[in-house]
């Protein structure tokens, strides 16, 4: 017994005399015939290898609850089919995932992008279920679109789809909303799996990613504040503090009672020091460890970065 795209495939054997001098199919074979075709398979009754004994076939498609079990249930409870867009630069591999959703009953591809930007628009116009994102896309990554879908539409879900495999992207682009991420090598039915359950609220992550989520939360855990920076003097940590915070060099100096040329000399040494391009890259370490301003009694009038 074989599964194939087209249905299920059941061949039964024997070795006996073969078919009866008529060629009929008898009782036995007609009663299968009927039932295959009741189902609206297709039922075939031959000679063996050699012309020795008698080969069974019988084909027939998905039971429809198999098929239908998974999809999207709507308000007052009915089920319909399931709207996906696929996001992908490559022209090649989006064919062949709008070609392999296409062999799945009841589901319907509601569009195609090639780049971030189509992506967010085609979401919001034709509001999917599920969007299959790649992530390196030319003028917005899949990071961002899936963030920009997610504002607009967050009953959308979004399965990345993507060679990309870095800890950085996997978390940026959880942090971003997706609730699932597959690795482009993924096997077709494990796509398809996480197509309908992310359609259903639930999440799926490959064997590969899902080793990556374990092995990051095993880890110990970073110190956080200022422990974070032991490089930095405790002046330059309330600088970064505060330019977290995205305070200017003249807040800063107004804040702290010191000279803006001070303020930059210390923000150029606090990017020296974390090894950082930019001031917007010294940003991003001072919110992943949840540094705060130290300043005794003052009352932040900006929103602390959450986690």
């Amino acid at each position: 017994m074989a599964t194939e795209p087209t249905g299920l495939v059941l061949t039964v054997p024997d070795d006996g005399r073969g078919l009866a001098g008529d060629g009929s199919d008898g009782l036995g074979l007609a009663s299968m015939r009927v039932r295959a075709e009741d189902l609206g398979g297709r039922f075939r009754a031959g000679p063996g290898p050699g012309g020795r004994g008698t080969v069974v076939t019988a084909t027939l498609p998905l039971p429809a609850a198999s098929a239908t079990s998974a999809l999207p249930v709507r308000a007052g409870g009915t089920m319909t089919s399931l709207r996906v867009l696929v996001c992908d630069d490559h022209d090649g591999f989006r064919a062949s995932l709008v070609g392999l959703l296409a062999t799945v009953p009841d589901v319907e591809v509601v569009g195609e992008a090639q780049d971030g930007r189509a992506a967010v628009a085609l979401a919001l116009a034709t509001q999917p279920d599920v969007v299959l994102m790649d992530l390196a896309m030319p003028g917005m990554d899949g990071v961002e679109a899936t963030r920009r879908i997610l504002a607009d539409a967050p009953h959308v879900g979004v399965v990345v789809l993507t060679m990309i495999e870095d800890d950085d992207s996997v978390f940026a682009a959880m942090k971003a909303g997706a609730r699932s991420y597959l690795l482009e090598g993924a096997r077709r039915a494990e796509s398809l799996r996480a197509v309908t359950a992310v359609a259903n609220g639930d999440a799926i992550f490959g064997a590969a990613i899902a080793a990556r989520l374990v092995g990051y939360f095993s880890m110990p855990r970073r110190p956080l504040g200022a422990e974070a920076f032991p490089e930095l003097s405790p002046r330059q940590v309330e600088i970064l503090a505060r330019m977290a915070r995205h305070e200017s060099n003249p807040e800063i100096a107004r804040r702290l009672g010191i000279t803006e040329k001070t303020v930059r000399n210390n923000v150029s040494a606090i990017l020296t020091k974390l090894c950082v391009r930019d001031r917007a890259e010294a940003i991003a370490a001072a919110h992943t460890a949840h540094l705060r301003p130290s300043v005794p009694g003052e009352v932040s009038d900006h929103p602390q970065p959450r986690s």
